[in-house]
This record gives C-alpha cells, sequence and structure tokens, in this order.
C-alpha cells in the first residue's frame, strides 16, 4: 500500500501464513518466513525472498534446511542474513547468502542460546548484536564476532547477582526411537 494511503495491493499470489518481514537494506527484497498451512498437521515455516517492490512468487531460501528459523538479520551489503535457529535445547547461529542454500554453522553454544539478533544498518562491518542467555546464563546484550564465534557482552546487568548463585548446568542426553530415529 502506498505510504500516503489508498487501496494494498497482493504482494505474493500464494496464500498462507507470512511473519517477520524485514527488508533488505538495499530496498531491492522483502526477506518472510512463510507456512503454507496445508493440510498437513505441521508445516515447518522457511524462509523466503520476495522481490521489491515488484512481489510476486516467493523464492525459497531455506529449502535445504530442516529447522525453522527463529530470528534473523540481514547484513547492511544485503548479501547474507544471520540466522537464530533452535536445536536440541540451544538456540545456534547460523549464516545463509540472501540467494538461498543451506545454512552454515556459525555458532552452536554449549549451554542456552542467542535471540533477538540484529546488525545495525550503518556499520561499516557486520556486527551482530544479540540477547544470550542459559540455564545458568540470566540474559545479557552482546556482540557476537562472526569469524570466531564468540561473543562478548555488552551489558552486565546480572553478571554479579549471578555469579553468587550455585548453578547447577543442564545435562544433555539423547536417545534412539524403536524406529532409529534421534529425535
Amino acid at each position: 500500500m502506498p505510504a500516503d494511503g489508498g487501496e494494498p495491493t497482493l504482494a505474493t499470489p500464494v496464500q498462507g501464513e507470512y511473519g517477520d518481514p524485514k527488508f533488505t537494506p538495499d530496498g531491492k527484497s522483502l526477506i518472510v518466513k512463510f507456512n503454507s498451512q496445508g493440510e498437513d498437521v505441521y508445516d515447518l515455516a522457511r524462509l523466503h525472498r520476495i522481490a521489491w517492490p515488484a512481489g510476486g512468487a516467493a523464492t525459497l531460501l531455506t529449502g535445504a534446511f530442516d529447522r525453522e528459523v527463529d530470528g534473523f538479520a540481514v547484513t547492511p551489503d544485503s548479501r547474507t542474513l544471520y540466522l537464530t535457529v533452535p536445536d536440541a535445547g540451544m538456540e545456534n547461529l547460523y549464516r545463509l547468502p540472501v540467494a538461498g542454500g543451506k545454512p552454515a554453522l556459525v555458532v552452536a553454544p554449549k549451554f542456552g542460546g542467542y535471540s533477538a539478533i540484529d546488525i545495525p544498518s550503518d556499520a561499516k562491518s557486520t556486527e551482530l548484536i544479540a540477547s544470550y542467555g542459559s540455564a545458568v546464563n540470566p540474559a545479557e546484550i552482546v556482540r557476537i564476532d562472526p569469524k570466531t564465534g564468540r561473543h562478548t557482552n555488552l551489558t552486565n546487568v546480572n553478571t554479579a547477582l549471578a555469579a553468587t548463585i550455585d548453578w547447577s548446568s543442564p545435562q544433555h542426553f539423547w536417545f534412539t526411537s524403536d524406529k532409529g530415529r534421534r529425535p
């Protein structure tokens, strides 16, 4: 719909559930989570790219990925997405070209994970800002270096208090189902 008002027009012809729309900084694409809401009991929401402002059919970006993206941010050059993805009780960080493909793991924390990921659009290089927390680390705002996979706290609101608590680290375990699958 034009910013000055008027009738809305359909951006994409496929019906379903669209969520978390974000424009690439160059304004050429709209990245969305899309779930077709078909007849299956569970349809995995996947990331799609819609040409902008033309609209039309959405291009699937995470077709070769068997996890649902929780959050995402676009780099200032509009070429790369960073994704937060839940997996086995953690929230991992992945990288994916805006053109699509299989996401590459950047960070898999030993405990907890990242959420609320963002990238300042005016940064000279890729700066990932997120929240990090776990069962043994209250949430703090962090800067993630995507090259090293390490993060640095930007806040220490709960650090002193957390240091006084005798935390019990979570125990992760797996089992194999009678059909030979690891849930």
